[in-house]
Order: structure tokens, then C-alpha cells, then sequence
């Protein structure tokens, strides 16, 4: 019996083991990387999770790289992101350091407008927003929210 249970438990490590979830694109970070920083708002992280699981699923099918995946319409209408010219773009703010050269270094992946000496709106498209965790000084990142009005 202490063979058994000892084989089992052999066994069942093994499998543990090897069930690994296949992430094709090993660069990006997951959302879980995000919420350790503490520098992205919960609207942001929201965004890569959900952007995230459906690129993870769409890759497996169809064995594409996040610069060519296209978001659905649901992640689309979901998350405020705004479709312009068959692309599809996201925009919102970022909070850098005091005293950083951060508009200096712009990258040509972001536009990027100075609002004061350290906020600064962004837009990009969905493809490129990996660019923004190799920024240097980040303080915050926020993504812009759709308005409602009562009627």
C-alpha cells in the first residue's frame, strides 16, 4: 500500500511537471507582472489581462505574433479602445519622475503630448502598447475611459 501512495504521488508530480500553459509570445509581460509594480492603474491592467487571455487563445489557433492580432469587437467596445483605419488604438496618461528627460526619449511608437512637467497623454496602437513597459521614469500608467452621460 506504501508503494502505491508513494508511485502516486510520483506520478502526480510528473504531471505537474509538464502542464504548462503555452504562452507564445514569452516578451510580454501578464497581467500579474503589472500588479507587482503598482505603477499601472486597475483600468490598465484590466485591459492587458483581458487583451492577454484573448490574444493567448487567438495565437493557439492560428499561431499569429501580438503585432498582427486583431481585438474583437466585445475587447473593442469593452475597453473604451478606439478603431481608426482598420487599427486599433489606445490612449490615456502617464506620470513620470520628477526632473525626468522622459519627452526627450520619446518613442516613435507613442504619441506623446506634454500636459505638465510630468503628465503626459499618450496614444498608440494596441500592437505597440508593450512599448510603454521599457519606459524609464514611469510613475503611473492610466488608460483613458469613455464618458457616460445619464439620460
Amino acid at each position: 500500500m506504501k508503494k502505491i501512495v508513494i508511485i502516486l504521488g510520483v506520478v502526480m508530480s510528473l504531471f505537474g511537471c509538464v502542464t504548462v500553459q503555452h504562452r507564445p509570445d514569452l516578451n510580454l509581460p501578464q497581467s500579474a507582472d503589472l500588479a507587482k509594480t503598482g505603477k499601472y492603474s486597475n483600468g490598465f491592467r484590466l485591459l492587458w489581462y483581458d487583451v492577454m487571455s484573448e490574444f493567448n487563445v487567438v495565437a493557439e489557433k492560428e499561431n499569429i505574433k501580438f503585432k498582427n492580432y486583431v481585438p474583437s469587437a466585445d475587447l473593442v467596445e469593452n475597453h473604451g479602445l478606439r478603431k481608426e483605419g482598420g487599427k486599433v488604438y489606445v490612449s490615456g496618461f502617464i506620470t513620470v519622475s520628477d526632473g525626468s528627460d522622459f519627452g526627450k526619449k520619446e518613442k516613435k511608437e507613442l504619441q506623446l503630448v506634454r500636459m505638465t512637467d510630468n503628465i503626459y497623454t499618450y496614444s498608440c496602437e494596441l500592437s505597440q502598447l508593450p512599448v510603454i513597459f521599457g519606459l524609464e521614469n514611469i510613475k503611473y500608467v492610466e488608460t483613458a475611459e469613455k464618458v457616460f452621460t445619464k439620460k
